[in-house]
């Protein structure tokens, strides 16, 4: 089985087909990749597609202590670095479902080198309702759009 070690973990992965470009997903939930082995296969024909399990989750495990509180950042550093393992010079494709969306969107904004087409997918809202914040507006704060101009490029 297939493992990247990164400060902190050690993160499992599996990979499907060997065409270029590179097709990562991030899960949501409960962090497994297996969630994506039936679509992966059927795309396994026009990428090499990559299914991880996030750290700490499944197969990936956490190694020594953790800084829990920048545990968003601390995602889309791995899938940078597992995206960096596997195609130094051409990036990936980038689809993140639910929590794994709001990874994707991160790293989009922290490493946007590696990241080729971002395919955000059920984004949780990051932030409560703005209508519970005193003062605030009462229009949604929708934070995905600000990867909008990103994706059209």
């Amino acid at each position: 089985m297939p493992e990247l070690t990164v400060p902190g973990a050690v993160l499992h992965y599996e990979t499907f087909g060997t065409e270029k470009p590179l097709f990562v997903f991030i899960p949501g939930a409960d962090g497994r990749g297996t969630i994506f082995h039936e679509t992966a296969k059927l795309l396994a024909k026009y990428f090499t597609v990559v299914c991880w399990d996030r750290r700490g989750y499944s197969q990936s495990h956490l190694v020594g202590s953790q800084e829990f509180e920048h545990r968003l950042q601390t995602d889309a550093d791995d899938a940078h670095r597992l995206i960096e393992s596997l195609s130094p010079d051409a990036g990936a494709v980038v689809f993140g479902t639910s929590s794994g969306a709001i990874v994707a969107q991160q790293l989009l904004a922290s490493h946007p080198q590696c990241v080729v087409k971002l395919i955000s997918s059920r984004a949780a809202r990051l932030l409560s309702s703005p209508r519970r914040i005193s003062g605030a507006s009462t229009r949604p704060h929708r934070p995905h759009l600000q990867c909008i101009p990103r994706l059209r490029t």
